[in-house]
């Protein structure tokens, strides 16, 4: 059972959301993805600049395919 229905909003936990796409390497400065709404961040920001929400520490970096 999980809490989030697939009409709300996504589960930041599922690995669909906050991994990088293979275009994410050409938006400069970005290293890493909000978990929750999967806007590219800088790794060096404690919160997302586009929903507010707080980034876990350690957030994965970009790999580059």
């Amino acid at each position: 059972f999980d809490i989030v229905d697939s009409h709300e909003e996504p589960d930041p936990l599922n690995e669909r959301f906050g991994t990088p796409t293979r275009n994410s390497s050409s938006i400069k400065g970005a290293s890493s993805f909000c978990p929750y709404c999967g806007n590219p961040v800088s790794s060096e920001y404690a919160f997302c600049n586009k929903c507010g929400k707080m980034l876990p520490v350690g957030l994965k970096k970009e790999q580059h395919i």
